[in-house]
């Protein structure tokens, strides 16, 4: 049956006929029979046979049946053998070897650079390799191949390495020491999150620092240089501050506005900086707000904390606030402080369910006639940044529900609740969770992928955070969304409407 099966697999075949010829070569489980698939002139042919030995019972695929797959000129032919390749940790020393030679022979299709990348940085977690690894990254970021270093530099940064190989970060650091736009921001990125020994960190610090103040590269790339130097910027690096300032300006994209909060986290800063930050307080958007906060009043005294908080109540973005964010940042304070900051506590997180129901009922009401082109400007503005995180189309982030056909399955009524209380009910597979470590971390945001003994989540801000599996004391399900409350306040009331119709219409 099995020789049959596969002449078959030679003619056109739709999805439905494709499954159902590979069920079979699984459930007759003939190995032997099945793998001459893999000698087919036939890329389809080949195809379904690897998959079908991959998923047999007892698995009979091996390390070398996916060889000529993962280096195929037919890209569903090599998609089907890097995702089987992926579901193989074991065969990491098998598959490096497999690169080397595809690599030497140019076989490394500008097509396939991603998902090498993808599947070399899954080999760097399984520690018996971590030696192939970094001979080989090390290979690549010192050679003189562009695509190489590209490929090497994807793979750095995809992994679950947090300590980078003192091998492999000289060729990183030299790289920071030109003007190749491209290849410095592919740097910063491999070197986001991973610690460096101590003699590789103190080099690193200057090159970094040249980095962000070169007026040549753009501002993500700059503020990311910033992000990174160890220890965070010291006082007094007047034209750091003016870019992180000027960056958090609404008006710039997320992912700028992002990093200017990422690096005043760490930043040392004057007491007159401080106080300037403060008073832009206001004009500061809710993703970056509790950042923000942290980092102005941080040792100051109680009648500096008084201002402040009478800079949030000007603020519009106050209400996306978490409670406990709030309450932390004034707590070291005196009491009629903390009572003041818990009177600015956003309104959705005292209310209970009748009151906000009666205030989305009445926003509801009261919203005008709404335009599309208009709402998919707001959507797409910077203000707000929903394409940030969701997708619409082709277009947006991946961190929230895809909105795509969103106007399908949802009211207008729930798309306001959405926007005006995005805690108040959550979309399967995108619910918060609450994890707390072995080490005493609490981390919160949603789930994006657990796999290989790793848990990783995003955050608030965006971030993604990869906790070992062994690292977690506690596993709960959140009640925040990571989603901002408050965004509303940032829009009119047409702007509202507007966005609201374009979410509708997307069907």
């Amino acid at each position: 049956a099995v020789p049959w099966l596969l002449d078959a697999a030679k003619l056109p075949c739709d999805r439905v006929l494709e499954h159902s010829l590979t069920y079979a070569l699984i459930e007759l489980a003939d190995a032997d029979a099945t793998r001459i698939a893999l000698a087919s002139e036939h890329a389809q042919v080949r195809r379904i046979g690897l998959l079908a030995l991959d998923q047999m019972q007892p698995p009979a695929i091996r390390p070398l049946d996916i060889a000529d797959a993962l280096r195929s000129s037919d890209n569903a032919e090599r998609d089907a053998g890097f995702r089987v390749a992926a579901g193989h940790s074991e065969w990491a020393t098998q598959l490096v070897a497999i690169f080397q030679d595809a690599w030497q022979n140019q076989r490394v299709t500008d097509t396939s650079v991603d998902a090498w990348a993808e599947l070399l940085a899954r080999v760097a977690g399984d520690e018996s390799t971590h030696p192939l690894f970094t001979e080989l990254l090390t290979q690549q970021v010192n050679g003189s191949d562009r695509d190489g270093k590209r490929l090497a530099l994807q793979a750095i940064e995809r992994s679950s390495l947090k300590e980078l190989p003192d091998a492999i970060v000289p060729g990183l650091l030299d790289g920071l020491d030109g003007d190749d736009a491209e290849q410095v921001a592919l740097i910063l990125r491999a070197l986001a999150g991973r610690t460096l020994s101590e003699p590789l960190s103190n080099r690193a610090a200057p090159l970094l620092i040249k980095v962000g103040r070169n007026t040549r590269f753009n501002a993500s790339t700059r503020l990311k240089a910033f992000s990174l130097v160890p220890g965070g910027l010291a006082e007094g690096d007047g034209p750091a501050y003016s870019l992180i300032v000027n960056s958090l300006s609404p008006h710039q994209p997320a992912d700028v506005r992002s990093l200017a909060a990422d690096v005043l986290a760490l930043a040392k800063l004057s007491e007159q900086q401080r106080s300037l930050l403060a008073d832009r307080l206001p004009t500061i958007g809710p993703l970056e707000l509790p950042r923000v906060l942290t980092v102005v009043v941080r040792n100051v005294d109680p009648m500096r904390a008084r201002e402040i908080l009478e800079q949030l109540r000007r603020s519009p973005s106050v209400a996306s606030l978490p409670p406990e964010t709030l309450r932390e940042a004034f707590a070291p304070f005196p009491a009629d402080v903390q009572q003041a900051a818990n009177a600015l506590l956003s309104d959705g997180a005292s209310q209970d369910i009748a009151v906000q129901r009666e205030h989305l009922r009445t926003v509801f009401e009261s919203l005008p006639s709404g335009d599309i082109r208009r709402g998919q400007a707001v959507f797409m503005s910077e203000t707000v940044s929903c394409y940030a995180c969701h997708a619409m189309g082709y277009m947006g982030g991946n961190i929230g529900p895809d909105l795509t056909r969103i106007g399908r399955i949802r009211t207008e009524l729930d798309l306001l609740e959405s926007v005006l209380y995005p805690s108040a009910s959550f979309v399967r597979s995108y619910e918060p969770v609450r994890v707390e470590t072995s080490d005493g971390r609490i981390v919160s945001g949603i789930v994006r992928e657990d796999h290989g003994g790793q848990l990783t989540i995003t955050n608030t801000e965006r971030k993604h955070i990869t906790i070992a599996r062994d690292q977690i004391e506690s596993l709960e399900n959140g009640t925040v969304s990571i989603m901002p409350a408050g965004l509303e306040k940032q829009l009119t009331l047409q702007q509202l409407a507007d966005l609201i119709t374009f979410l509708k219409a997307a069907q």
